[in-house]
This record gives C-alpha cells, sequence and structure tokens, in this order.
C-alpha cells in the first residue's frame, strides 16, 4: 500500500475515529483486493449492504486492516490436518487472501489443493466466472471418482 494510505490507517486506528480518508484508503483496496470490477456487481453490493455490523464488529474489529475483534488470537491453522477430504482452495492473484498465505494453508490440508485464478482478486468467482466453474468442476469431477 502507498505510505499515505498506510498513514491514513494508522492515524485512524489510534485514534478510533474511521471518517473519509480512512473510508477512501479501504475503498481503494476494495477495489484491487475484494473485486476489481467497476462496477461491483449488483449481488455483491446488495450483500455488503446487508452485512450485520454488529457481528462484524464483535468478530473482527472497526478497522479492515487490523483486527481487534474476537477473532484476533484465532489460529486453527494447526487443526487443518484433521481434514481428510479433498479440499480445493482457491485465490485470486490480487487477493487480499494473497496467495502465499493460502499456500501455507494448503500445505496443511493432507489432501489440500489450491489454484490462484488469473487477473482476480477476493471475488474471482466473479471475476473470471468461466475459469472459476472449470477449476471446480475438474476438481469435483477428479475427486469423486476416488
Amino acid at each position: 500500500m502507498p505510505a499515505e494510505a498506510i498513514r491514513v490507517i494508522a492515524e485512524a486506528e489510534a485514534n478510533k475515529y474511521y471518517a473519509e480518508d480512512y473510508q477512501r484508503v479501504m475503498m481503494d483496496y476494495y477495489r484491487s483486493h475484494v473485486c476489481r470490477l467497476n462496477p461491483w456487481p449488483a449481488d455483491l453490493t446488495e450483500a455488503v449492504e446487508k452485512l450485520n455490523m454488529d457481528v462484524y464488529l464483535t468478530m473482527w474489529g472497526p478497522s479492515e486492516f487490523t483486527v481487534t475483534g474476537e477473532l484476533k488470537d484465532a489460529d486453527l491453522l494447526p487443526r487443518l490436518k484433521e481434514i481428510r477430504q479433498p479440499t480445493l482452495l482457491t485465490c485470486g492473484e490480487h487477493d487480499e487472501a494473497a496467495p502465499e498465505t493460502v499456500g501455507v494453508f494448503c500445505d496443511q490440508l493432507p489432501r489440500g489443493e489450491m489454484t490462484v485464478l488469473p487477473d482476480a482478486s477476493h471475488c474471482h468467482h466473479l471475476e473470471q466466472p468461466v475459469l472459476f466453474r472449470s477449476v471446480v468442476r475438474e476438481f469435483m469431477s477428479r475427486v469423486e471418482t476416488k
């Protein structure tokens, strides 16, 4: 992120005041790493509008960039090895769930596989729908025959 964006985020978090500058930085981040489509699909906009902010704020906290809520110390990474079923993880090349991070999760899954969709972000299923469906179909038909 640009230095100015980092400064705005740090100031908002320090002051616990998430005003216009913070909202602008957050939306720039969303447009790069959550959904790169312009405009966002109506279904995505509607889903975001219906987000239960009480739950989000309790679980995550007020800043998109620093978790301070109930999930702050949650770490289920060591338990991923317990998942024995074939598991497909997907992410976008520009995803907020970065391919490097998703790869760490995949490495812990005994039967994990990972696909990174190019030119896409967190909403890669919306940005690359044909490729996404193809990846999921191929995975499902391969694992269902075993």
